[in-house]
């Protein structure tokens, strides 16, 4: 069972500490990548064909991986990310301020 599926139905500040943190960590993969935008996932994916490589492979799983996550999330770039986290921080402050 996923940490999401045992979220209280009430709990809305846990629930948008997870999708910060979902959020996060695809940023610092980005970062790290040296990418910023779906597009240029797409673009690194279609130059690393399957491989028998582990490190290639590995780079490639790490691609489609992010592709998903910016698919499901709905965003585009890495600017659309950060802007997302800067809402949730706002979120979560004004939760904490009540």
């Amino acid at each position: 069972m996923s940490e999401e599926e045992n979220i209280p139905d009430n709990d809305d500040s846990y629930r948008l500490m997870l999708d910060l943190e979902r959020l996060e960590s695809l940023r610092e993969d980005l970062e790290e990548l040296g990418l910023s935008s779906l597009a240029e996932i797409e673009a690194a994916l279609a130059l690393i064909t399957p491989q028998k490589e582990a490190e290639l492979q590995a780079k490639r799983e790490l691609l489609a991986e992010l592709r998903a996550e910016f698919r499901d999330l709905g965003l585009s770039d890495l600017k659309s990310v950060e802007a997302t986290i800067a809402t949730l921080n706002e979120k979560l402050d004004k939760l904490d301020d009540e």
